[in-house]
């Protein structure tokens, strides 16, 4: 692959022309000869990657276009190299080198931007960018992204540019764009202070926010340098100064007002951005309206807006982070309910805000389905055949027969009219299936058929296992409303594609309490798709629900296993719903027999049409190991608090399951691959493997299925990556639950 034959944007060959006749990219305006970037095809482990032309630059790195060998696809490739702007690095061939006098600083925010990759990295939603992989070479680091087609918002107006003290956008929103923005931003704020601990952006500008095709409904959020970051003090004022955007940033993020960094400081980045882009100007920054001690109030009403959309962007602007919402939650509450936080100083009279000079008004594609914020009904709607389909309509009174008209007007006054009734709205939800779940998310009431609710917009979301989840917003004017919705088979959330590819399965005779059963071997695989995390209770218990299925320990008089006396004991009353120990919702589930964790597999492949099933025991431990061959994914060394086992240095150490996801991933973004709970494989178990190892066995074949991973009840040696057990498809126990696979 070079430039002679391939094309640096796309890579499709041939492109020897000037204007590559796939993407239509024209090579001629592309010098790709510098000693500040890659050098154009150069590869990335050991040339699973390849690098293409220059994305964009910035003070900390560079972004290339991509290309990954095998899955024969186009990627972001953002690399550290902080040289751009700032002095702390020089590029020697593909090494990436500190300036003598920048050793300290290189190597700190090296690991600022490694800590970037592995925050985005746990995080995979449509309003977030996407991390795919993570490569620590030529001294420095590279992020594995998903490519994005579009603009950012600050494209998308034209650009921000200083006159004077005034930031001032080459473009204007139109007023009915704002509540869609605003929405999408929150939607990806949502998830991101729903972390625990919660991830605080510090940077949401209108060049962080990312319209993928131009579309407000496609948004995402980029760059997460600043997340997580606390209070700096660097030796090069230079770097500092590259952090943030001073014309956005809250006070106390300046150190200009008292205050910890919170979902607050968010919600004043986003305020200033939204009134960026829908005045035309950037409100006055944090130390204009800080200096000399004075505290000016936020700026006038957008009196262009709706009022409470108005009101709240400038509660959002308060100096003080206690003043402003508190919350994404009472964002949308005040929304819905009109409300906003009382104002520091009387409410000055709305005035047209300070503009650039007249320029037309970008439009862009509002969130679906179409304005969601156009007041009125919406009727009849549908989207995409084999994808969302809903509709909506509204009882009551009927319109008029066409070519009637309206009454006449009194020839006499009303005199004394009856006193307005506040307008209501009932809700009704038809969704199909019917065991789906419905929430109101932007109210605190839980949803039931024919709700009452005050006219306005609101959040619902619709879902069921197996289902791709809705989640819209609907105008509801007064009235009885009923909305169908209809939700298409998808893939199951929390699914990792895994690629394939060959490694040593088993351990080394070196290894510190290997059994004879782990001779190594060479293994290759296939690509494949598999949990995240172990299958919960709450999962399985929809399934449950569903099916009215009972498991091998219900069916039996006998229960399930359990470690009682020193012995494994079958009890009565112990089964997947009382295991023995307390368990929420998030558990893994356990006292799940092989046979029943296929029953569930079967039923999300009826569900879905996706062929799910349990991996094989070959899928289990190359995914586990995640590209290591050390005893355990993260070292040879147990470690503290690294697993849930008897010996771990966790809170739940041998005395019961911890809930999913409790611990670090693997690299390859795996949760409980070392303990928790054994998890059932579709392999039959062989001493030597013979080839079982990489085959689903059928379900009449007799014979021991393989399980692996270790579990709470185990010792370090039991949770190591290379671990084998084995038991009959009826057996279940209160330390063996499963994970989902998927051929692909």
């Amino acid at each position: 692959m070079d430039r002679a034959t391939h094309c640096p944007n796309c890579f499709r060959a041939p492109a020897p022309a000037t204007r590559c006749a796939q993407c239509g990219f024209d090579a001629a305006t592309y010098d790709g000869e510098s000693n500040d970037i890659l050098p154009l095809f150069a590869a990335l482990a050991e040339g699973k990657y390849r690098v293409g032309r220059v994305l964009g630059e910035g003070g900390f790195g560079v972004v290339y276009a991509g290309w990954v060998h095998g899955l024969e696809r186009t990627v972001a490739i953002k690399e550290f190299f902080p040289a751009t702007d700032n002095p702390l690095a020089r590029r020697q061939g593909l090494t990436v080198t500190a300036r003598p006098r920048y050793q300290a600083e290189f190597a700190d925010w090296k690991q600022q931007f490694l800590r970037e990759a592995q925050l985005l990295a746990q995080f995979s939603h449509p309003r977030i960018v996407q991390v795919h992989d993570i490569l620590e070479e030529h001294n420095t680091i590279y992020l594995i992204m998903e490519r994005l087609e579009g603009q950012t918002l600050s494209d998308a107006l034209g650009g921000l540019e200083q006159r004077g003290e005034t930031l001032a956008a080459g473009h204007a929103l139109p007023p009915e764009q704002a509540a869609p923005l605003l929405h999408a931003a929150l939607e990806a704020l949502d998830i991101l202070h729903g972390h625990a601990p919660p991830v605080i952006h510090r940077d949401l500008t209108p060049h962080n926010l990312f319209l993928v095709d131009g579309r407000i409904d496609r948004l995402k959020v980029l760059d997460f340098g600043l997340a997580r970051l606390g209070t700096r003090t660097q030796s090069i004022a230079s770097i500092a100064a590259k952090v943030g955007n001073p014309g956005f940033a809250a006070p106390e993020q300046l150190g200009l007002y008292p205050g910890a960094i919170g979902p607050a400081t968010d919600f004043y980045t986003l305020g200033a951005t939204l009134h960026t882009a829908l005045a035309g100007v950037a409100p006055p920054n944090a130390r204009q309206r800080c200096e000399d001690g004075r505290l000016l109030p936020p700026p006038p009403l957008l009196s262009h807006l709706d009022p409470p959309l108005a009101r709240l962007l400038r509660a959002c602007l308060e100096i003080s982070p206690q003043r402003r919402p508190q919350s994404v939650a009472e964002i949308r509450q005040r929304l819905a309910a009109g409300t906003i936080i009382p104002p520091s100083e009387p409410e000055p009279e709305p005035e047209p805000p300070p503009r650039p000079e007249p320029t037309p008004a970008v439009t862009l594609t509002p969130h679906s389905p179409g304005s969601r914020w156009r007041r009125g009904l919406i009727l009849g709607t549908v989207l995409g055949a084999g994808g969302l389909a809903f509709a909506l309509w509204q009882a009551g009174q009927s319109p008029p027969p066409a070519g009637s008209s309206a009454p006449a007007a009194p020839s006499s006054p009303v005199v004394n009219p009856p006193p307005p009734v506040e307008p209501r709205a009932y809700l009704t939800v038809r969704a199909t299936p019917a065991s789906a779940q419905i929430r109101i998310m932007n109210i605190g009431p839980a949803y039931r058929d024919g709700i009452e609710l005050i006219p306005g917009d609101f959040d619902i979301e619709v879902s069921a296992p197996g289902y791709q989840t809705s989640r819209a917003w609907y105008t509801l004017a007064a009235g009885a409303r009923e909305i169908a919705v209809v939700l298409p088979a998808n893939s199951v959330a929390g699914m990792t594609r895994i690629t394939g590819g060959c490694f040593q399965m088993g351990s080394p005779e070196s290894e510190e309490g290997r059994d004879g059963d782990e001779q190594p071997h060479r293994v290759c695989v296939n690509d494949f798709e598999i949990g995240q995390r172990e299958v919960t209770v709450g999962a399985f218990r929809r399934f449950v629900e569903a099916t009215n299925y009972r498991t091998d320990a219900e069916k039996s008089e006998k229960g399930c296993y359990a470690w009682s006396d020193s012995k494994w004991q079958l009890k009565a009353d112990l089964n997947w719903r009382n295991p023995g120990f307390k368990q929420s919702d998030d558990h893994p589930v356990v006292c799940v027999s092989g046979n029943d964790a296929l029953a569930y597999t079967d039923w999300l492949s009826e569900q879905t049409g996706q062929p799910y099933r349990l991996p094989t025991e070959a899928e289990w431990e190359y995914a586990a190991r995640a590209g290591t061959s050390t005893a355990y994914w993260w070292g040879d060394d147990i470690g503290r608090n690294r697993a849930n086992c008897n010996g771990c240095g966790s809170r739940w150490d041998n005395r019961q399951t911890a809930p999913v996801g409790s611990f670090d991933p693997n690299p390859w973004k795996l949760y409980d691959t070392a303990g928790n709970v054994w998890e059932w494989t579709c392999s039959l178990y062989h001493e030597k493997y013979d080839g079982a190892e990489t085959k689903c066995t059928t379900k009449d074949t007799i014979g021991p299925r393989s399980f692996r991973g270790g579990s709470w009840g185990d010792g370090p040696v039991g949770v190591r990556s290379a671990g084998r057990f084995w038991n009959t498809p009826t057996n279940r126990n209160d330390t063996t639950g499963f994970r989902l696979a998927r051929s692909l």
